[in-house]
């Protein structure tokens, strides 16, 4: 049974796993040949203390190298957060900052999003040692009801995903959890409904994004988990867990965990975040003066090898060689140290980080190549602020020995006496073309910033990403595709696919009772013996097209092309005929809709090639049609396919509809350059 803390701390087979660096990288370590005991703490062992020793100055300076890239994160959030640090330079009577960083950082993370799961067929199961599709397929259908009914990952991919974007460095990490919820429900008894009370079981994946800031990896020439050595995270945790624990008697040595470190280092940019953000207290103070429970302490959870006592040893280990195990550190004080729980052996952690050079772990994302610009645009922002204030409210000079008393306040249509109209009194104000400039700068900024971090364009007029007509648009809109089409296949070595490789995993650990997975609307039965498998996954986002239109008309191209009547003959001469149904299905399902069955409906008896289509079959299509076109317009007048001598000038209003494939392409290119001009509105005067 999974022990799960409120912070994330899971002491259990199923949370955090870390390698130690001393003598052997994580990745080396062979899967256990039968699980090891992951339940006997060795935190007061003499062979274990001695080990740590060097381990405790090892966390101690990895952490003190780090914080000035932790600066430069820092930077990043406050530029999220919209709040001014040290790179502004102009002071005027405005002082605002613009979200254009926000919107950045927002539309990137929808884009890899949508990219990482365009539809349902997002992943592929193959069995190594069969090939047989029908035995990967119940272990397909698992793992894709783990990572959506219990992980949630398209929900948790969000805050991963701009992590990412932001930083350049993003983490996650994995494990399986038992939930035991106690509610009541209406069950029927011997005397009718009556109300009973008791358990509900809920276990499977999870996985939660982490902040990078917590997250460590020794050495920092490793280029990713199992080349690391050392592998940790530094958990915030209330005091009144850590006394449950204690009394539990699952942490050794109560008082040092007691004793633990506040947040320090990790939780910097979380205190900026409540006391310049919100104007709150920070997190690690307690709310409730003089209650020590209130308080929050920060333990290290380390993943490494060590050497192990011999009792710890399973048959044929050799005592000379180091084994995973976990660690939690209270400060320097391990209390609590087992032996790593996982069939892999590996840590429980998949992280990825972009823009990297060789031999160097950490790489910088979008917002380090937009914070000069972000900068550079508020002040020319404020500056035309300013301007544009004086413009609108302009300077009154005037010549005291030309008035006959003080001047009254200055509003609209307010008089003022004057001895002298010319010399008396005048408005100084700058020149308007100044705003024309700011205005000018402010957008070719904005175009920079959009360029330089792949963004697709925010909006349309006088930016380096000008686009004159829909059509320009779109072209922009396709070529920012390509970088992140490669973000996208980064994602899924790195991210995606450890996860649902983790998903079988723990699913062969731990799952012992048959499940029914809802997959794409279907229920497929599961049992723990159909994931005894040699799996090998892919995640195929990157090789489907990212926009959905795209796919759409992938489908309709390749539709075309199959019931062409010269490929009709040539496949019916190889003994092959095309069902087009499986394929619109897909296209139906990809466009968002639903209700296929009502769409294309059974009718009647299948009919043979070459037999007459009976009339009374067409009658029932034309009859549909009809009606489907008089449904449309009542409820939406406009949005159904008109023919093309319907729209021609002159033509009375009861021209036919355009049928099935008529106009499809006409429609597709009009409607594409309406949507584009509407969400992009203004054309910049064109």
């Amino acid at each position: 049974m999974a022990l799960t803390t409120e912070s994330g701390l899971v002491l259990n087979a199923g949370l955090d796993n870390f390698n130690q660096a001393f003598e052997m990288p994580l990745g080396a370590m062979p899967p256990a040949a039968q699980l090891p005991d992951a339940t006997t703490n060795l935190a007061d062992d003499p062979m274990i203390l001695f080990q740590i020793r060097d381990l405790v100055a090892l966390l101690d300076e990895a952490r003190r190298q780090r914080e000035p890239l932790h600066e430069e994160w820092r930077a990043i959030d406050r530029m999220e957060m919209l709040m001014h640090d040290g790179s502004q330079m102009y002071f005027g009577r405005h002082n605002s900052y613009l979200p254009v960083f926000m919107r950045i950082k927002r539309s990137m993370t929808a884009q890899l999003r949508r990219g990482l799961f365009p539809s349902d067929e997002y992943m592929d199961v193959v069995d190594r040692l069969t090939g047989d599709p029908m035995a990967a397929f119940p272990t397909k259908a698992y793992v894709q009801w783990e990572l959506e009914a219990n992980a949630r990952v398209r929900a948790q991919a969000a805050a991963m995903l701009g992590q990412l974007v932001a930083q350049g460095n993003t983490v996650w990490k994995h494990w399986y959890n038992r939930e035991v919820t106690y509610a009541g429900k209406m069950v029927n008894g011997p005397y009718g409904p009556q109300l009973t009370y008791g358990p509900t079981y809920r276990e499977g994946l999870r996985v939660k994004p982490i902040s990078i800031f917590n997250f460590y990896m020794w050495p920092t020439t490793a280029a990713s988990i199992s080349e690391a050595k050392v592998v940790w995270e530094d958990i915030d945790v209330p005091v009144s867990e850590i006394q449950y624990l204690i009394d539990k008697g699952v942490f050794l040595g109560g008082r040092a965990a007691l004793d633990a470190p506040e947040p320090d280092v990790h939780m910097t940019q979380a205190s900026e975040v409540h006391q310049n953000l919100f104007g709150l207290a920070p997190p690690q103070q307690g709310t409730l003066q003089g209650n020590p429970l209130a308080s929050v302490k920060t333990l290290t959870h380390v993943w490494t090898t060590l050497k192990l006592p011999s009792h710890m040893l399973l048959p044929g280990e050799d005592p000379d060689c180091p084994y995973s195990v976990r660690i939690i550190m209270a400060g320097q004080t391990p209390v609590y140290v087992t032996r790593n729980p996982f069939l892999d052996q590996q840590p429980p952690y998949d992280c990825l980080a972009t823009n990297t050079r060789p031999g160097f772990l950490y790489g910088y994302g979008d917002g380090k190549a937009a914070r000069s610009i972000q900068a550079g645009m508020n002040d020319a922002f404020n500056q035309l602020m300013d301007v544009q204030a004086y413009c609108n409210n302009p300077v009154l000079k005037y010549n005291p020995t030309l008035c006959p008393f003080p001047l009254p306040p200055l509003y609209p249509g307010v008089p003022m006496p004057t001895l002298s109209i010319t010399e008396g009194m005048a408005f100084e104000r700058p020149p308007h073309q100044m705003v024309d400039y700011g205005m000018n700068m402010v957008n070719w900024l904005r175009g920079q910033e959009e360029d330089l971090t792949g963004s697709p364009p925010q909006a349309q007029g006088n930016t380096s990403r000008q686009a004159k007509t829909a059509t320009q648009a779109q072209i922009l809109q396709y070529n920012s595709m390509t970088p992140l089409q490669d973000r996208v296949e980064e994602l899924e070595h790195n991210m995606l696919v450890p996860a649902a490789r983790a998903a079988w995993m723990l699913g062969q650990q731990y799952r012992d009772k048959t499940i029914f997975a809802i997959v794409s609307g279907a229920s497929v039965k599961v049992t723990p013996a159909d994931l005894v498998i040699d799996a090998e996954f892919r995640w195929l986002a990157s090789s489907q097209a990212i926009a959905q239109a795209q796919r759409i008309q992938q489908m309709a191209t390749i539709l075309q092309l199959a019931i062409n009547p010269a490929v009709l003959q040539l496949l019916m001469s190889q003994g092959k005929i095309v069902d087009p149904s499986a394929l619109i299905s897909r296209m139906y399902g990809a466009a968002g809709l639903r209700g296929y069955d009502s769409f294309i409906r059974q009718v009647g008896p299948p009919i043979a090639p070459g037999q007459p289509i009976p009339p009374e079959m067409m009658a029932m299509q034309a009859q549909a049609f009809g009606n489907a076109g008089q449904q449309m317009d009542r409820q939406d007048p406009g949005s159904r396919a008109r023919s093309a001598t319907e729209q021609a000038n002159g033509q009375p209003g009861g021209a036919r509809d355009a049928m099935p494939g008529e106009a499809n392409e006409f429609m597709d290119v009009r409607r594409q350059a309406d949507d584009l001009a509407a969400g992009y509105g203004d054309m910049g005067g064109m």
